[in-house]
């Protein structure tokens, strides 16, 4: 509930008129643009820089005194925040993230408790509701036990795709891959090693595989089999955007900036991919057959679905769809870290990346066995 102490909260169409670099000061500034009923002494607000985010800045801002950041003012569904998040939004990322439809999907999960509380936006950034939890680290997202992750992150993933949002112009994996091929086309790097590297990721041979997957997948997804259907996709679901602590009977999802409508089975893929983490060795870290099949049992229970549904028949249409939408996240991701690479001012390796998402491609298709009439890159 937006009120003069908090006027942006859970409003995604409005933002404070104010732009603000990182470091403490601008970090403050940005949380009181945000939230002007705050004390105005810079002391009274501490701030950290969270690692882990490669798209954008994240910083933890809390209060000195141990009060809450915000209390919830008139709000009374709990909207007390220890914390807040304000996230600085990637140096050139508006080139390909929409963040106006990030703010309406974030907002939207929030008012359903499916998301961290929506406090509000500036002009390059967002301030978020601070969740006390920890994000998962890669292996742990394979588990069953002694923390069943496998069940509890197959159901929130069932409850995002059950959320009603408007699922305009189609698919979102082929509108935003196909802006990443065009941005990466236009890349040049002066370093000549870089330059050389980028030679040998081969972006025409990487487009031809695309378009061969995609008019493959266009033609499997006239099946009526539920892996194909549209709904809202998160596709991003890396462990550390799965938060969870001790007790919690649940996981709970964050970071919605790729998020858009998509198909069911590519959000499971993509998530599958994550498992290898950022060292992205797939040869070691995708999910064994169990493990999946485990995933969509819960899933398709968290969906209402009987997972007996999964057996014979349907279970084969679900690999089909998986198979094809694994190699469609290593492109994905790997033209993605690309135009990161000539972009990003953080510190991370996206050239390397690239590459290893190409060799996880190209692993993919020599040992997967449902996907045909695709050309390796």
């Amino acid at each position: 509930m937006a009120s003069a102490r908090a006027p942006f909260v859970d409003d995604p169409t409005s933002r404070a008129h104010h732009t603000h670099d990182g470091g403490a000061e601008g970090v403050a500034a940005a949380v009181r643009s945000v939230l002007p009923a705050l004390d105005p002494d810079d002391t009274a607000l501490g701030v950290r820089q969270l690692s882990g985010g490669i798209t954008n800045q994240l910083y933890l801002v809390t209060r000195r005194d141990g009060a809450p950041v915000w209390d919830g003012g008139d709000d009374a569904s709990g909207g007390r925040c220890e914390g807040v998040i304000v996230r600085l939004f990637g140096q050139g990322t508006e080139a390909f993230v929409d963040r106006e439809l990030e703010n309406r999907v974030f907002a939207r999960l929030s008012s359903l408790g499916l998301a961290p509380r929506f406090l509000g936006c500036f002009q390059n950034g967002r301030v978020e509701q601070f969740l006390p939890a920890r994000a998962l680290e890669p292996p742990e997202m394979g588990l069953t036990a002694p923390v069943d992750f496998v069940s509890m992150i197959a159901t929130a993933l069932a409850e995002l795709h059950a959320t009603p949002m408007p699922l305009e112009g189609g698919p979102a994996l082929w509108t935003k891959l196909e802006r990443f091929f065009d941005l990466a086309d236009a890349v040049v790097f002066e370093d000549e090693d870089r330059q050389r590297r980028l030679r040998e990721l081969d972006l025409p041979a990487l487009r031809r595989t695309y378009e061969q997957l995609k008019a493959r997948v266009c033609e499997l997804a006239a099946s009526p089999h539920m892996a194909w259907e549209l709904v809202l996709t998160h596709n991003d679901m890396l462990s550390g955007n799965i938060l969870w602590s001790e007790g919690w009977p649940r996981v709970r999802l964050i970071d919605y900036e790729y998020a858009g409508p998509s198909y069911r089975a590519y959000d499971m893929a993509n998530h599958f991919c994550e498992h290898a983490g950022f060292s992205a060795d797939f040869e070691a870290g995708f999910p064994g057959e169990d493990v999946r099949r485990r995933f969509l049992a819960a899933y398709l229970r968290g969906s209402g679905v009987e997972p007996a549904q999964a057996d014979g028949g349907a279970a084969e249409g679900w690999e089909v769809a998986l198979e094809h939408f694994v190699l469609l996240s290593h492109l994905f991701w790997g033209v993605w870290s690309l135009v990161q690479a000539s972009l990003s001012s953080i510190d991370f390796d996206f050239l390397g990346y690239a590459e290893l998402r190409k060799t996880g491609l190209r692993y993919h298709m020599r040992t997967l066995t449902r996907v045909h009439g695709v050309d390796a890159p």
